[in-house]
């Protein structure tokens, strides 16, 4: 019983640290859980197997940012081909 009590708070501990590190991380308060039930050690893998938030923003911005030029080059290409239509026209 003297082991289980410092074993136990280490534990508790360790997956808190987890929890911690996995806020700036993909997975988020999950870490925490997974940590908890499975153990410290299980919990820091998944962390550091996750990817952080910035590069998830990073990406994300990237795509609005391809939408909003694939959208100007219909429009532009749109554009181009009335021009075309309408020189034929002449």
């Amino acid at each position: 019983m003297e082991i289980a009590i410092p074993f136990l708070f280490l534990w508790i501990t360790l997956s808190i640290v987890t929890g911690i590190i996995g806020s700036s991380r993909e997975i988020g308060f999950i870490a925490f859980l997974l940590s908890f039930f499975f153990s410290p050690l299980v919990g820091l893998i998944i962390v550091f197997d996750s990817r952080k938030k910035t590069i998830v923003e990073h990406e994300h911005q990237s795509i609005e940012n391809q939408k909003k030029i694939i959208a100007m080059l219909e429009k532009l290409y749109e554009q181009t081909k009335m021009n075309k239509i309408d020189q034929d026209d002449l």
